[in-house]
């Protein structure tokens, strides 16, 4: 997938979630990365091939036959788990569908690859949110044991669990542990692009902005998703000397608390902004600090963020005033 000649080369690559936030970017780049790899990439409702050599195929996480289907089309020697309800609230409100997303499909997308790939390489994205109340005590490391308070990070470890048990020993199982993703094209349903698009509103009008916002004291490990994709590439790429069943944290290291956040998109603001706070905005159990030590996936891929928090910020509100712009 690179250059260099310890790299691991796949022949063929499955991206399951690639029309996702995380997903379009992974794709991008396998692209940039692996120009002679077979990718293929997975959503409910794909859309059509785009013709830069990605194929697309259709996987429904919710439905076995589908992906079971996926799988034994593409025989991939690589595949990347990304799908599954990615927001902590509405996994919270919809909770049978979180499960069976989250939990169920990874368990049959890992039986179908035991059927049809049996010696494929799966590289699993789940989330810092397992971790829940170990946040309490400090920074959490890999070996930190989780204890997940939301149905969205009980769902994760859960999907942890029966992907590392169910998966053929021939099989290897990379799971990542990432932080909060942040950058241009995430949802406006997650803070920073919702603060983002309430400025840039305000800044095509020439008005003031009043910005609502929920609970900003709690303190969260924000990446660029640049950053968070190249770190998954990177995987990709050593994992032919990694174990057959491996962890990582993928993580800045810096807490930073929402509050600074917001104020660095007021500085960057070109009219006069006020903060409303909203309590329907708060979550309930909320931990106030999440502080995530990625000391060992450094150390064993060289990887390190590349973008900066103001860059990052610069470019979400960039492409808010964007779309501020076109909806005038």
């Amino acid at each position: 997938m690179s250059t260099h000649a310890e790299d691991r080369v796949f022949a063929t690559i499955l991206l399951i979630g690639a029309s996702g936030f995380v997903g379009r970017y992974l794709a991008a780049q396998l692209r940039q990365m692996a120009p002679g790899a077979r990718l293929v990439c997975a959503d409910r409702t794909p859309p059509a091939g785009d013709g830069c050599g990605i194929e697309r195929v259709s996987l429904d996480l919710s439905d076995a036959r589908s992906i079971d289907a996926a799988v034994a089309h593409v025989k991939p020697s690589l595949v990347f788990h990304l799908a599954g309800e990615a927001s902590v609230a509405t996994a919270a409100s919809a909770e049978r569908r979180a499960w069976q997303i989250n939990t169920v499909g990874s368990l049959e997308l890992a039986l179908s690859i035991n059927e049809h790939a049996p010696a494929a390489t799966l590289i699993f994205a789940s989330s810092a949110e397992v971790y829940g109340s170990a946040f309490l005590n400090g920074a959490v490391s890999e070996s930190s044991a989780p204890e997940p308070r939301s149905t969205y990070g009980k769902s994760k470890l859960c999907a942890e669990q029966l992907l590392s048990s169910a998966l053929s020993d021939d099989a290897q199982l990379i799971v990542v542990r990432p932080t909060n993703h942040i950058g241009p094209g995430q949802d406006r349903r997650f803070a920073l692009p919702s603060f983002a698009a309430q400025i840039a509103a305000a800044e095509a009008t020439g008005s003031a902005a009043t910005i609502r916002v929920g609970n900003l004291i709690a303190e969260r490990d924000f990446m660029d998703v640049r950053d968070v994709v190249t770190a998954y590439c990177r995987l990709a790429t050593i994992s032919g000397d990694l174990a057959r069943r491996e962890t990582f944290n993928v993580a800045s290291g810096t807490p930073r608390s929402l509050a600074s956040m917001l104020g660095g998109l007021q500085k960057l603001a070109s009219v006069p902004t006020s903060v409303e706070v909203d309590k329907q905005l708060f979550r309930e159990a909320e931990i106030s600090a999440a502080c995530v030590d990625a000391s060992r996936f450094r150390a064993v891929s060289g990887w390190n963020p590349d973008h900066s928090v103001e860059e990052t910020l610069l470019d979400i509100l960039d492409e808010q005033r964007t779309l501020a712009r076109d909806r005038l």
